[in-house]
């Protein structure tokens, strides 16, 4: 994790890192992580369990150990007060992995096509026959909300300068406490086979609200940070030029689960991570994501331009005000 905590939760869960799993003592305990995505048609949860040392001879060499061999039965059911209303079943899927503790490459995750809707209750239950064990937990989805500024991307051009760091402004969305603010950069990317559209997420300012806001939250982006991240996030490739298309500017929305667990990664002690669950019976987090878009603003030329011949950005090639690309 990095700051991109909410975007980078996804990532945790389905891509990667087995770097949270724990060596445990005693009798393995289940983690659990699953963030809930209305804006995913499949949704995912990671279940692994902590594995028993050998006299604390460390890690063993296979990835095998933390996850379940038995049959493990998980549900996520949408709540009317006590009642489930909507019960959908997930499955194991194995997904490839990015180096980490285990020599395997892949992960398993549990998978299922799932409508999540906002502003809802969520139950979470995971049941393992073999140890009779129930691992339950609750959530609530972030409801509505509305990015009231940067708006009207078809009669303004965004700003990104030293001089000047954008503002957003969004109204409060309920069950939220958590927010993060992005830009995403659509660009053309072009090479000897031809052009092709490509985006770039820039997850930038993580802002955890617990007061109430009035009309309207207002925080502003820095603009020199979004060419450190952009620069630092894409590749180099001399075999290709890049062009300026456009930039959509949105604001994530994470419950209350999340925030705390935020706050936890950022206390300086790397042991704290664990330090927060909702999870009944087991450790972990489970949570939820909402957003708000507008799409399609142009940038000034100025912007372009420094794109192209930033110090943070000129090695991505992207073409200038032109359309051309001068040597520096």
């Amino acid at each position: 994790m990095k700051n991109t905590i909410l975007i980078g939760f996804i990532f945790l869960l389905i891509g990667c890192e087995s770097d949270f799993d724990l060596i445990h003592d005693g009798d393995p305990i289940p983690i659990v992580y699953c963030l809930l995505d209305p804006g995913e048609e499949i949704q995912t949860i990671r279940l692994t369990k902590t594995f028993v040392s050998d006299q604390g001879r460390g890690l063993p060499d296979s990835v095998e150990l933390i996850y379940y061999q038995t049959q493990v039965n998980l549900a996520i059911e949408k709540m009317d007060g006590d009642q489930a209303i909507e019960h959908t079943e997930f499955n194991a899927v194995t997904v490839q992995k990015e180096p980490g503790l285990f020599s395997d490459e892949y992960h398993i995750v549990y998978q299922s096509s799932m409508k999540v809707t906002g502003n809802s209750t969520y139950r979470l239950i995971i049941y393992i026959p073999e140890e009779d064990k129930l691992i339950y937990s609750y959530t609530k989805t972030p409801g509505d909300f509305s990015l009231v500024d940067p708006a009207y991307p078809k009669l303004r051009s965004i700003h990104l300068m030293p001089d000047h760091n954008p503002v957003f402004h969004w109204t409060q969305a309920e069950n939220a406490i958590i927010y993060q603010l992005c830009l995403q950069l659509n660009y053309y990317e072009i090479d000897s086979i031809g052009t092709s559209l490509r985006s770039e997420v820039v997850s930038l300012n993580t802002v955890i609200k617990n007061d109430n806001p009035g009309n309207y939250y207002v925080y502003d982006i820095n603009s020199t940070q979004f060419y450190i991240t952009l620069g630092n996030s894409m590749k180099e490739d001399l075999n290709l030029f890049r062009a300026f298309h456009s930039l959509d500017a949105f604001v994530v929305a994470g419950g209350s689960e999340l925030a705390i667990h935020y706050q936890t990664q950022h206390e300086g002690d790397p042991f704290r991570i664990m330090d927060f669950t909702n999870i009944q019976n087991g450790i972990g987090v489970f949570s939820s994501i909402s957003y708000s878009y507008t799409r399609g603003f142009k940038v000034t030329n100025q912007t372009v331009d420094s794109l192209a011949y930033g110090q943070f950005t000129k090695q991505l090639n992207f073409l200038d005000r032109d359309g051309n690309r001068k040597d520096q």
